[in-house]
């Protein structure tokens, strides 16, 4: 669950400045497309931080872990 939320939190911050980017430029998402586009993009930039923090949360253990098996 903790893991969501932190998903959630960084999903939201990355929304929020990129509606923020339009409605400083005075833009509007011009229809279903560019919002499915614009959701998407947020979900995958979040998705693939998330990935990269994991990566080297992992690559940091990783003497350690060998030292087990």
């Amino acid at each position: 669950m903790r893991e969501l939320r932190e998903f959630a939190k960084q999903f939201l911050g990355r929304l929020w400045i990129r509606l923020h980017g339009f409605d400083v430029r005075g833009d509007l998402p011009a229809g279903a497309g560019d919002v499915r586009d614009l959701v998407t993009g947020v979900v995958r930039s979040t998705s693939l931080d998330l990935r990269t923090k994991v990566r080297r949360a992992l690559v940091a253990r990783l003497p350690e872990l060998e030292a087990v098996s």
